[in-house]
């Protein structure tokens, strides 16, 4: 009975450390999708991006901005860090300046013709549909989801091209000069702002708040079960070794 105890409080132990540690990382996840959705929602109201590239980048600036009858277009260039350095990117944003346009009803639509390009002269730079993160999606979708439709273009060098959008329909959105400095890049001298530490960033989400309700209500059930089943255990194992005595 006693080797049952021991083994039974080990086991309990183990599904307590694991329960902690599952209900932290679904409280990180949980609470960072919804930061994410606010600051998703701040573009939306504002037209402006700059909190949501402060949080998803190391440095950033707005590179230039557009407005046409239907939509608000924002280019940011942005760093984040990589395993060898830098890595630059060209993020845009489409935000809509009213409801009637179209877009796809389900992410597998294949209507869909919503697409960016980026090309410097006869070269093409790039093709959001041909992307491995965009390809077979409809990107309109993100209007009906989140409000609006962002590209996350990756940059290997500087480029001085024409940037291309296209809406649901295949119907042409802008064609404008884009210029992306890369290879002489100095964040000293480059006017970017600073992205969030990671301190910055551990205060807005503020996990702790968060998980403190969550631990306490998961630990409160895992007890309960816990003196429960072992309770249960314990007394039929017990009942099981009168018998057999007898």
């Amino acid at each position: 009975m006693k080797k049952f105890l021991i083994w039974y409080i080990v086991f309990s132990v183990i599904l307590f450390f694991a329960l902690y540690a599952l209900t932290l990382y679904q409280t990180v996840q949980r609470r960072s999708l919804e930061y994410f959705g606010e600051l998703v929602d701040e573009v939306v109201e504002t037209r402006n991006a700059d909190g949501f590239m402060r949080y998803q980048t190391t440095s950033y600036q707005l590179n230039d901005s557009f407005q046409t009858i239907d939509y608000d277009v924002l280019v940011y260039q942005g760093l984040t860090e990589g395993i060898d350095g830098d890595i630059h990117h060209m993020v845009v944003f489409l935000i809509p300046r009213h409801d009637n346009i179209p877009y796809a009803e389900s992410l597998d639509d294949p209507d869909d013709q919503m697409a960016l390009t980026f090309n410097e002269g006869e070269t093409m730079i790039y093709q959001s549909d041909e992307d491995e993160r965009y390809e077979g999606r409809a990107l309109s979708y993100g209007f009906n989801v989140i409000g609006l439709v962002y590209y996350d273009v990756l940059l290997d060098q500087t480029y001085d091209g024409t940037l291309t959008l296209y809406d649901y329909e295949g119907t042409l959105i802008l064609a404008e000069d884009v210029m992306l400095e890369v290879e002489a890049f100095d964040l000293a001298t480059s006017g970017f702002d600073l992205g969030m530490t990671q301190a910055e960033k551990d205060d807005v989400l503020d996990i702790n708040a968060y998980v403190r309700d969550e631990l306490l209500t998961n630990i409160s059930l895992f007890l309960v079960v816990d003196i429960l089943v072992g309770g249960i255990i314990y007394f039929v194992i017990k009942r099981f070794s009168l018998k057999v005595e007898r």
